[in-house]
């Protein structure tokens, strides 16, 4: 059986705080490839995007049918923001986009931001399931386990049917000939391993371009940064310069996802009266 060749379906977003992730996500309202997008706010920054966003108090609200979400043509037109209060509510939640056909079929993008911070929930859970106060100092083998759960995570992000960004922070680390390297912040060895994990791993960061601060996004690996570009003749390898997230996508001749959009529930007039 012939089969459709795979597009870009994942990309993470890496960088130091401040260079501009979370403003980048926020460019998808304006994209409809992308909208209705579910947004994952586990930092609590999405001040910068608020005008974008639609806020959810409970998880219910994004995983029932008959939710107010779901009845009304908001989520259309603005980001749908839940914040999960632990690893298992946010693995639960990516589980039930591939489970549920209802949420499989409404939205078209899902955004974790951030998994710096999905990883310190985690360990946070790890230690806690050794019987200990999830503040004390986590062991190595805490360090294993958590790593192990993120991994998997990761995979099912990855293996969504909608396109999901998720944001990191940057960190740097030293390989065996004593030189640095940029890579994503996530525990472990998995901060270089996730580029053999998604389709693209980019790096965001600013500079000062004739007195302008510029904020600039690349694929593009490096011995000093470690990136990834698995898009046909590597298209996001180049230098972006205050890229949106439509300018990638078109960039990568990303193709919209064909869906099943749930329409608004309406009133019968007749019944009403």
């Amino acid at each position: 059986m012939i089969v459709e060749p795979r597009e870009l379906g994942s990309m993470i977003i890496f960088g130091s705080p401040g260079t501009g992730k979370t403003h980048f996500i926020g460019t998808s309202v304006v994209d409809e490839r992308l909208m209705p997008c579910l947004f994952l706010d586990l930092e609590g920054g999405t001040l910068c995007i608020k005008s974008k966003c639609v806020y959810c108090s409970d998880a219910s609200d994004i995983l029932s049918e008959s939710s107010e979400v779901y009845s009304s043509s908001v989520a259309t037109s603005k980001l749908v923001v839940y914040k999960p209060k632990s690893f298992a509510e946010t693995s639960n939640i990516i589980r039930s986009l591939a489970r549920k056909d209802f949420l499989r079929n409404f939205y078209k993008c899902v955004v974790v931001d951030s998994l710096s911070e999905l990883n310190y929930l985690l360990l946070r859970e790890t230690i806690s399931e050794r019987g200990k106060d999830p503040d004390s100092a986590p062991e190595i083998a805490d360090y294993g386990r958590s790593g192990a759960k993120l991994r998997t995570f990761l995979k099912d992000l990855r293996d969504i049917s909608q396109l999901s960004l998720a944001t990191c922070l940057a960190k740097i680390e030293t390989d065996t000939f004593g030189r640095n390297y940029t890579c994503s912040s996530l525990v472990g060895q998995l901060g270089v391993q996730v580029t053999g994990i998604v389709d693209a791993v980019a790096y965001m960061d600013i500079k000062l371009k004739d007195k302008e601060v510029v904020r600039t996004f690349t694929a593009s690996q490096t011995p000093g940064l470690k990136a990834k570009d698995r898009t046909e003749g590597c298209t996001l390898s180049k230098v972006f310069e205050n890229p949106t997230i439509t300018e990638i996508l078109n960039t990568a001749n990303y193709a919209e996802r064909q869906t099943t959009q749930l329409k608004p529930k309406t009133t019968n007039s007749n019944t009403a009266n």
